[in-house]
């Protein structure tokens, strides 16, 4: 049927049928990238979200230590805690804070009527942490707003709630000599305070380490200075009272007094981390707007390129056809065989064209003009039919492969980036086809990097299609997502969002695609290789033996035959002249010899063991002619890639 109806269109409708199916791969690509974009912005706005929250809980809090401290605020609790009901109410969906909200604003209200205020300290504690733990703010990507979030959900909090306790145990023990216990919580509550000032330094640090423009330092420098000051002078009034034994009513009137200023400067260092926090998580969504936007207009660009180009190759084509068509049509039904066809060109038309003038020239001379006619459409049709068309078609399927191979190539990393983490790296990366379903996937991390090796169902176009799946789900995972650097949290993962891209977590979903993968984690500090595999195996030569970890017997994706569990982490010391070998089952499951068998690993072993004095390129390769010999006469089945490396 479908045949049928696609010999009854024009040729040009056919070439822009070829162009339909070019624009289905680009916008499917085009889809992925906005669809990936999507996802960093709404995570980047619920970030927005909790930092909003957070803000009005930080009120609340202030707003209760002013009843104690005499901070010079407002002093308003309950417009605070009113403040705070609305905030749950507006911004509470999804967050799973109603409880933890609700439990902060009555502790708040009854310390405010005179109750303990530690209980309310706690619950506002709490639903800080939560606000910062269910809005995506302490999973933030970039390392100037983690770590400004650091200080706005953790540090600044733990802070204020310290000094209050600090104040609490101070107004308890009196001034008189210190009793046993009351020295030890006053001294764990001094060490506590040297450690949270510590790291509120590091997160500093740390944060301006990945400050591009310098703004952040000059929002936070001023008032963090301020707050350290501060700190160092309650800092050192404990320690002379915890010297002494005793606090004179002098000192720790002084000491009291100065947990006023202390927590003036937190608050104030607190509402401009979080100004900036807001300020940089915005500035985030904004550069993922503007990435989506250049990538939807290269497809574009991309698809009007192939239009114009498609048009052209069909003008090239139906416009001498249809003059060779009109031609016949004339001399059938008038017999003039006067009329001559104008096309020169060294193609099949060309000829075509050439052939028809000389058909024609021979009907004016004899009484075979109608035959001849005859034959002349019917070995145009054919010619039509059987040449120009199919190779025109032919021609843009290979050339949109080519293409495909240069997206795929343009995919796989460089394996220069590793820079010099390896002693020794070598890659092979054999498709089957132009395009296939192995993958790589190399990255370096300070003094560590990571090696993965994942070979996707099928191959050609559908394995390649595989590879975007996954090439983009790696750079979510790793580059945004930062999950830790662990091989088997990253498999977990990658099984996560690889169902989700292709939606087998629906009952109705009609993908059962997924993947084996392999990942090795060199740390070149520490000399070890930490390797988890999903139905991959990773074999090491060390010391003149080979020995080879299977890794688990489970793939990652698919919607059938799934088999749960967690993945297995392998450390494995490393010495110098240590190799690593990864490969795709393309590499061992070819059949030959006689009986007919799989290569398989252990003759893979063996060669190994025979070339290990090689370098590691010249290893491969003979790999690769053990196998085609092994193989003999008959066809590769499969994509074959190999990553073989020595880190020392």
């Amino acid at each position: 049927m479908g045949v049928a109806l696609l010999s009854r269109l024009r040729v040009s409708y056919k070439l822009l049928t070829i162009y339909a199916l070019d624009m289905v791969a680009v916008v499917f690509l085009g889809a992925s990238l906005v669809e990936e974009k999507y996802l960093a912005i709404n995570f980047a706005r619920r970030e927005l979200i909790g930092l909003d929250y957070i803000g009005v809980a930080r009120d609340g809090l202030f707003a209760l230590l002013d009843r104690r401290f005499s901070l010079g605020g407002e002093g308003d609790l309950a417009g605070a805690l009113d403040r705070l009901r609305a905030a749950e109410a507006r911004l509470g969906d999804g967050l799973d804070s109603a409880a933890l909200a609700e439990a902060a604003i009555a502790a708040t209200a009854a310390a405010g009527q005179g109750g303990p205020v530690e209980p309310a300290l706690d619950r506002l504690r709490a639903l800080i942490a939560r606000l910062g733990d269910s809005s995506n703010l302490i999973l933030d990507p970039d390392l100037d707003s983690f770590y400004t979030m650091s200080l706005a959900v953790v540090r600044l909090p733990a802070l204020a709630d310290l000094l209050t306790r600090l104040d609490l145990q101070l107004a308890a023990a009196g001034t008189g000599p210190l009793d046993p216990d009351r020295r030890t919580d006053l001294g764990l509550l001094e060490g506590q305070l040297a450690a949270l000032t510590q790291g509120i330094e590091a997160d500093l640090a740390a944060g301006w380490r990945g400050d591009a423009d310098g703004g952040l330092r000059a929002a936070l420098a001023p008032p963090f200075a301020e707050l350290a000051g501060r700190l160092d002078r309650v800092a050192r009034g404990l320690r002379a009272g915890l010297a002494a034994g005793r606090f004179e009513p002098a000192a720790a009137g002084g000491l009291h007094d100065g947990f006023v200023p202390a927590l003036q400067a937190t608050h104030a260092a607190w509402r401009v981390a979080a100004t900036e926090l807001d300020r940089l998580v915005a500035r985030r969504i904004d550069g993922f707007f503007a990435r989506m936007y250049r990538s939807l207009l290269l497809a574009g660009l991309l698809l009007g390129v192939i239009l114009a180009l498609v048009l052209r190759v069909a003008r090239r084509i139906s416009g001498p056809l249809a003059r060779l068509a009109d031609a016949a049509d004339r001399v059938h039904a008038t017999g003039d065989y006067s009329v001559r066809v104008k096309w020169d060109s060294a193609d099949e038309i060309g000829r075509l064209a050439r052939s028809f003038n000389r058909m024609v020239e021979g009907l004016e001379a004899g009484d075979k003009a109608e035959r001849l006619v005859r034959e002349l459409e019917a070995a145009q049709a054919r010619l039509i039919e059987n040449n120009a068309e199919l190779e025109r078609a032919s021609r843009l399927v290979l050339d949109s492969l080519g293409y495909a191979r240069k997206i795929q190539d343009g995919l796989l990393p460089d394996a220069s980036c590793l820079g010099d983490l390896l002693a020794e790296l070598h890659i092979s990366w054999q498709p089957l086809q132009q395009v296939g379903g192995d993958y790589y996937w190399l990255h370096r991390f300070g003094n560590r990097a990571l090696i993965l090796l994942a070979d996707c169902t099928g191959h050609g176009v559908p394995g390649a299609f595989m590879t975007v799946v996954v090439a983009s789900a790696l750079d979510r995972i790793l580059l945004e997502e930062e999950v830790p650097l662990a091989p088997a949290a990253i498999l977990e993962r990658l099984d996560r969002v690889v169902r989700e891209r292709l939606r087998q977590d629906r009952p109705d979903s009609a993908s059962d695609d997924g993947l084996d993968a392999a990942i090795c984690l060199w740390d070149r500090g520490a000399r070890t290789v930490t390797f988890a595999g999903a139905n991959m195996a990773l074999s090491i030569l060390a010391d003149g033996e080979l020995t080879t970890l299977r890794g688990d017997r489970r793939s990652l994706g698919y919607r059938t035959g799934r088999i749960e569990g967690t993945f297995t982490e392998t450390v494995i010391p490393v010495a110098p002249g240590d190799c690593f070998y990864l490969y795709t089952d393309g590499m061992t499951d070819h059949v030959g010899g006689e009986p007919p068998r799989l290569f398989g690993r252990r003759r893979l072993g063996e060669v190994i063991l025979a070339t290990q004095g090689l370098p590691l390129h010249q290893q491969v390769t003979r790999m690769e002619q053990a196998q085609a010999e092994y193989r003999g006469p008959q066809q590769r089945r499969d994509d074959m890639a190999i990553v073989a490396f020595r880190p020392l």
